[in-house]
């Protein structure tokens, strides 16, 4: 009878260590895999990068065109409409691809330029899009609440904390997130696994959702007026106070401008992108602010070569969601024209030295 409880015991303490092994080795398993793989870290950029690049490889396009910014971009810029367009006008086989992300500013935007030159992508054209507020250097970074130091590489840290973000916090945050991937990364590991665990907008599923030029359509087909006047205001009050106490210097234009220079040392065209705002969001900006914007945007096209693209007033309010994000109508109204005055008159000359064998 003894014998048989002891052996029970024995068996209870094994059974417990196997597990305590296996939970062990899940955990490395998982902590190396976190530090070797961005996808699982920044399922935003991933998921996008993982398209795109798989696009590439089979449908070998003629011309590449890429967009890095905002959710403005992501559900404004409707790349297979682009592509479509080009393809008809020009005969070229164009991938004209959406890099739109919540949240993104120029820190972000810089990260993402150097992983798409890290994978070996040298894009054409590159469409950079200028978001006012977010080029604001009062304070920590606004882009820090979407984009943090957990969905970096090591090396990546540098950038971050080169560009206003805390570096000793950044380290600590990095550190802890291989140890304990677990709970710094639960979001992006349950919306990719268990995704119905999690409420829609904490799954990190952004990028999975876009079709294959990388555009995430609005969700709504349609708003009531009192629909859109309560997402217009929330708008106005998250991005008001920013403006308000908007200062320029900083860690974002730095950035901002780093990716200018390295496009350039790239050899790549460049064109920056105020997309569309809605009578509402503009009537947000001070004239000075506008004056210093336009004032840039000129001083970088004669430092870096780039072309402004001021879209900002293209489109009437009627086309927003909330007055800064675009409806699907919107967004193809944009796309459309976006293509034939900037996009068509950048690939003519390219054409001509096709076809003069230059």
């Amino acid at each position: 009878m003894r014998s048989s409880r002891s052996q029970r015991m024995i068996n209870a303490r094994r059974g417990v260590l196997i597990f305590l092994s296996l939970v062990g080795v899940v955990h490395v398993t998982l902590a190396v895999a976190v530090a070797m793989s961005i996808r699982l870290r920044d399922p935003f950029y991933g998921d996008k990068a993982a398209k795109l690049f798989h696009r590439i490889q089979c449908e070998k396009p003629d011309r590449i065109i890429v967009g890095l910014g905002s959710s403005r971009m992501g559900m404004g810029f409707e790349g297979q409409l682009i592509e479509g367009e080009i393809q008809q006008k020009t005969g070229l086989k164009t991938i004209a691809f959406n890099f739109g992300v919540p949240g993104v500013g120029p820190i972000t935007q810089l990260v993402y330029f150097n992983r798409l030159l890290a994978s070996g992508l040298h894009p054409d054209l590159l469409i950079v899009e200028l978001l006012p507020p977010l080029m604001s250097g009062a304070g920590e970074p606004i882009e820090k609440r979407s984009f943090r130091a957990e969905m970096v590489t090591r090396s990546e840290l540098s950038v971050l904390n080169n560009h206003g973000y805390n570096p000793e916090l950044n380290e600590s945050i990095w550190r802890e997130t291989l140890l304990f991937p677990t709970t710094h990364l639960r979001y992006q590991l349950l919306g990719r696994l268990v995704p119905s665990l999690l409420p829609s907008n904490e799954r990190f599923d952004w990028s999975r959702k876009c079709d294959l030029s990388g555009w995430n359509a609005c969700a709504f087909s349609k708003i009531s007026a009192e629909q859109k006047k309560t997402m217009t205001e929330g708008a106005l009050n998250d991005y008001r106070p920013i403006l308000t106490n908007f200062c320029l210097e900083g860690g974002p234009k730095e950035a901002f401008e780093e990716l200018l220079s390295l496009a350039q040392q790239q050899g790549i065209k460049v064109q920056i992108l105020w997309m569309p705002e809605g009578e509402e969001f503009r009537s947000l900006y001070k004239p000075e602010q506008i004056a210093t914007f336009t004032s840039l945007l000129t001083d970088w096209s004669q430092r870096y070569g780039t072309e402004a693209v001021v879209a900002r007033d293209w489109l009437g309010e009627d086309a927003f969601l909330d007055s800064h994000h675009l409806l699907i109508r919107g967004a193809g109204e944009f796309s459309r024209k976006l293509t034939y005055e900037k996009l068509l008159p950048w690939l003519a000359p390219r054409m001509m030295q096709v076809a003069h064998g230059r």
